[in-house]
């Protein structure tokens, strides 16, 4: 998170430094990313950048922030929305995903968070301490209870990650390439289908 003196500069000069963020970053990876044309495009010295993120990094998951999770329902929202069903509401969080890779002013940021973070992504982007698995694990139970095998938060949480790792893994495959669109979606869907039913006979 960045530091409290970010929130306090002046707003133009503050989406100056996001928009030069997004610019590089939209172009080059995490790791070959420069700091240095960050802020001579934006016009910031780096002593000021200092006071407002502990350094690239961090600045490069607030920007990935900045742009997934506005453009993302909120779980809470989604599963008062569709009574707790997290198979349909991961599906639709899957398909605003792959919409996003297909907006130009953002497709290139995800791709290479994708390919060159993919290990950071669920920490940094989808942290669990994001959102309150309290509140879903509550919503869960009033509406699923009777059908899905989760008897308690703990057992929410491994269902929820068993579900974003599939749903995630598609995306990785189709920004590597390996996968078209379509093929993404028909495999998390049979995926989602042996978890739903099972691979006994």
């Amino acid at each position: 998170m960045p530091k409290k003196t970010f929130f306090n500069i002046h707003e133009d000069k503050r989406n100056k430094l996001i928009k030069a963020g997004r610019r590089e970053f939209t172009k080059h990876s995490l790791q070959t990313s420069s700091l240095n044309r960050i802020l001579n495009r934006a016009d910031i010295p780096k002593g000021s950048f200092y006071a407002y993120f502990q350094d690239k990094d961090e600045f490069y998951w607030y920007i990935l922030n900045d742009v997934i999770r506005p453009r993302l329902t909120s779980y809470e929202t989604l599963l008062s929305e569709f009574d707790g069903d997290l198979f349909l509401i991961e599906e639709m969080h899957l398909q605003e995903m792959i919409n996003l890779l297909k907006d130009y002013e953002f497709s290139g940021m995800l791709r290479n968070m994708f390919l060159y973070s993919y290990h950071d992504v669920r920490h940094k982007v989808f942290d669990h301490s994001e959102v309150s698995f309290a509140l879903m694990y509550s919503i869960h139970i009033r509406h699923k209870k009777h059908i899905y095998k989760v008897h308690n938060e703990q057992e929410f949480l491994a269902f929820y990650d068993l579900l974003t790792n599939m749903a995630h893994a598609c995306i990785f495959g189709i920004v590597s390439n390996s996968y078209s669109e379509d093929y993404a979606i028909d495999l998390y869907q049979k995926q989602i289908s042996y978890v739903y039913d099972g691979l006994y006979k």
